[in-house]
């Protein structure tokens, strides 16, 4: 008899466990859920950057971010709706393209553009 006091004793502290492991369950989902919509929505945009920055003649993955940044933030403004934050725009290009496995074009002399030396 005593064992079965005990247990209900223990109820309401399982119960309480068993809610925030449900909660925290819950919002790991959501969570989970709200990130993969966002990378999906953000998709075409980071191939926009990517596509940018072949087409250009840069000699780094700092350079090609800092001569796109302005055109990625601006497609994104007409994609998304919401332009890229300037303080962080070349910061967040950089990283897409590092995450797209961009390199950066082999340069040859004769081909020195001053303006990105």
């Amino acid at each position: 008899m005593l064992a079965f006091i005990d247990f209900l004793a223990a109820l309401p502290v399982r119960f309480e466990q068993a809610r925030q492991a449900g909660v925290v369950a819950v919002k790991s989902d959501g969570g989970k859920n709200a990130a993969a919509a966002k990378q999906k929505k953000l998709q075409p945009v980071k191939e926009y950057a990517l596509k940018l920055a072949n087409e250009g003649n840069y000699r780094s993955r700092r350079s090609a971010a800092i001569g796109i940044k302005d055109r990625v933030s601006e497609f994104q403004l007409t994609t998304i709706g919401r332009a890229l934050m300037p303080d962080q725009a070349q910061r967040t290009v950089e990283g897409w393209l590092k995450e797209l496995g961009y390199v950066p074009n082999a340069r040859r002399k004769e081909e020195s553009d001053p303006k990105l030396e």
